[in-house]
């Protein structure tokens, strides 16, 4: 996979302070639906949580599957 997960976790995490949908995010961003809504579940469950906070408790699988296949 060649997509930075970190920019795209900053991507999508602005993507929702811009009150956009969850299934637009995803096509935003090439990413599947389920990608985004992990992201998300983890940005509004852990107040304040970083970039890297948030790179550290996605599972493994979605890591690999970020691509949108």
């Amino acid at each position: 996979m060649n997509r930075d997960m970190g920019a795209l976790v900053r991507a999508v995490v602005k993507d929702m302070q811009w009150n956009r949908p969850v299934e637009k995010i995803a096509k935003r961003q090439d990413v599947s639906v389920e990608v985004v809504e992990q992201i998300l579940q983890i940005y509004t469950t852990h107040p304040g949580i970083t970039t890297d906070g948030i790179l550290n408790r996605l599972p493994d699988w979605l890591m690999r599957d970020s691509d949108g296949s």
